[in-house]
């Protein structure tokens, strides 16, 4: 009889074991919509984003292929186009036009980065944005929705 709990227990404690390691791993994997996310600025390849900026640089993808966010100093606007599957340009749109210090050279980069991208790519929280397949610019979602 004892012999048969034992038994039993290692079983079901094997099992369990199997189980957990062929199970959903704990991290979500997901992608997030590009549309109707504010996606945060992490960092620009070559590039050190300015101390002290007023606000993180964002930027917005509408269902109407508007984008929009902020640059560093200024919000801007414009309209995109997506082809394919990952494929984005972005054209000429406009902006506010303060000044602030510091902020300009973020948003001189910021802006000049989006005149070069030609693509993206959206996993998890994370979105990058690419010139041919190499990645200039990288986001994550925004927790503050107010721009």
């Amino acid at each position: 009889m004892r012999l048969r709990t034992v038994f039993y227990a290692i079983v079901l404690l094997s099992l369990a074991t199997i189980l957990n390691s062929c199970g959903v791993s704990k991290e979500v994997k997901w992608a997030q919509p590009l549309i109707d996310t504010v996606w945060e600025l992490e960092s620009i390849s070559g590039f050190t984003l300015e101390q002290d900026l007023r606000k993180t640089p964002t930027i917005a993808f509408e269902k109407d292929n508007r984008y929009g966010g902020f640059a560093g100093c200024n919000t801007y606007f414009g309209e995109y186009e997506i082809i394919g599957a990952n494929k984005i340009t972005f054209k000429e749109g406009g902006m506010t036009m303060m000044a602030c210090q510091p902020g300009m050279k973020t948003e001189n980069k910021f802006i000049e980065m989006l005149r070069e991208v030609d693509g993206f790519k959206v996993a998890g929280y994370r979105m990058e944005l690419l010139k041919g397949d190499i990645p200039v610019a990288y986001f994550t979602i925004s927790e503050n929705i107010q721009d």
